[in-house]
């Protein structure tokens, strides 16, 4: 049984202790924090949008923007005339 301020690690399962609840809400030992803080592959990298990637986007931007274009230009032509 746990008494006051003892934690178990959720990597490890150590109980250790501390005088507060954990600052950032993740109780994991300082053998654990530490192997955390050195390694890099916790940390997920936002993907970056290639040029290539980018292009395409802006292209279907365009054809997007030709389409509705078109949908006005054909139901400005099959609409009556405002003007006699």
């Amino acid at each position: 049984m746990k008494t006051m301020g003892e934690y178990e690690c959720i990597n490890c399962n150590a109980v250790f202790y501390l005088e507060e609840p954990p600052f950032d809400g993740f109780t994991l030992c300082k053998d654990c924090r530490d192997e955390e803080e050195e390694s890099d592959e916790t940390v997920v990298k936002f993907p970056q949008l290639s040029e290539v990637d980018k292009q395409f986007e802006e292209l279907e931007r365009q054809r997007d923007l030709i389409k509705e274009q078109a949908d006005l230009i054909k139901t400005h032509r099959t609409s009556p005339s405002e003007y006699p």
